[in-house]
């Protein structure tokens, strides 16, 4: 028998709290966002999410943050801004942060995927 009393809090699927993490971490992948504002956002407790994120996404919260910050910084690198002002817009605490995440995730470093993008020493 389902609980119909009025102080009760509605029971959402897991896929709601899923989505909603994306969406916030899309939004906001520049800044500072921790697993425990995004948890508090959502209203569910941060170890649950970050494990029922993981199973459904199949990369840890903080790894789709540092993916969408580094498809930004190939569109900055692109418009053919220096590594250094890029890691910062980006949303890394520096450059080598950016370098390292970056080489990760594209499989080169900034500075030579910047200079193949452009189309110079190819």
């Amino acid at each position: 028998m389902a609980r119909t009393t009025s102080s009760a809090l509605p029971i959402r699927p897991t896929a709601v709290f899923v989505r909603g993490a994306y969406a916030l971490i899309e939004a906001n992948y520049q800044k500072e966002l921790s697993i425990t504002d995004i948890s508090a956002a959502l209203e569910i407790g941060p170890y649950h999410l970050m494990r029922e994120f993981r199973r459904h996404i199949g990369i840890p919260m903080q790894a789709l943050q540092s993916q969408f910050r580094v498809e930004f910084g190939k569109k900055l690198l692109r418009q053919g801004l220096p590594v250094a002002e890029v890691s910062l817009e980006a949303g890394f605490a520096d450059q080598g942060h950016f370098t390292k995440r970056f080489r990760e995730i594209v499989g080169a470093p900034a500075a030579a995927y910047q200079r193949n993008s452009q189309g110079v020493g190819a």
